[in-house]
């Protein structure tokens, strides 16, 4: 599966998992079905209205503007998700982790054309299966990537709970227990992160959390004599050993 480093607008790098090829076709389906629904259903209503309203021109305008400008309206206006992207669990982003805006998101609609209707979607599923970042035409011009909001590679609680043996263990920090799993699931996953691709951005990560930690159990860096990496490891496993026990 790949990934992504997303760099955030604090210069601190996220790993995120790239939105698999099938998922962005199932989803794209799916977002047919929906225009044709759309498209059935409002034809049948004009077919009805047609003889009661002079200018046509009018209800073609309502019944196929909204289908040209879907997938626009969706990703500018629903965070970077159009009905199909939503049911997948996947979204469009920025390269800076951002939601897509106005310009993005009508930067990917216009390039749909080479991407998808003009080549049959050829040029598209090329250009996703042979770039690092999984990008069409659309998403290179608008410096974004479409992500997986359901990673099969994240952890859980039961993860952490292995991580060594807490039996006779001593915990340094008592009062981690102030702490959600929610936490310490995001902790476990930047030191790991980190220790896979340890580079300056999840460096400055870890001192963030490790910062943020000691500020929240009122500890001050003149009485720790631990490195804030392993500061962070000992949080994690103090909160094993005190929620788990």
């Amino acid at each position: 599966m790949k990934n992504v480093d997303i760099s955030t607008s604090n210069h601190v790098s996220i790993e995120y998992e790239l939105a698999p090829l099938s998922n962005r076709i199932i989803s794209t389906i799916i977002d047919f079905i929906v225009l044709a629904v759309w498209l059935f259903i409002s034809v049948s209503i004009a077919e009805g209205l047609s003889d009661h309203v002079e200018d046509q021109e009018i209800i073609q305008v309502l019944v196929f503007s909204p289908a040209l400008f879907y997938s626009l309206i969706c990703e500018a206006f629903f965070r970077g998700q159009s009905i199909g992207k939503y049911a997948l669990g996947i979204k469009v982003v920025r390269m800076d982790g951002k939601n897509p805006e106005l310009g993005e998101s009508t930067i990917r609609w216009a390039f749909r054309l080479v991407d998808l209707w003009f080549s049959a979607g050829t040029v598209g599923v090329l250009l996703i299966s042979s770039t690092e970042r999984a990008q069409r035409v659309g998403d290179l011009l608008a410096n974004t990537c479409i992500i997986n909001l359901k990673p099969k590679n994240t952890y859980h609680i039961d993860d952490i709970l292995s991580i060594k043996d807490t039996s006779k263990y001593e915990p340094q920090f008592p009062t981690v227990t102030q702490f959600t799993d929610d936490d310490m699931l995001l902790l476990k996953n930047a030191l790991d992160r980190s220790k896979k691709n340890p580079n300056k951005h999840h460096v400055a990560l870890l001192n963030m959390l490790s910062d943020k930690i000691k500020d929240k159990l009122n500890l001050q860096n003149e009485e720790l004599k631990l490195s804030n990496e392993k500061f962070l490891r000992t949080v994690l496993q103090d909160y094993i050993v005190l929620t788990r026990s």
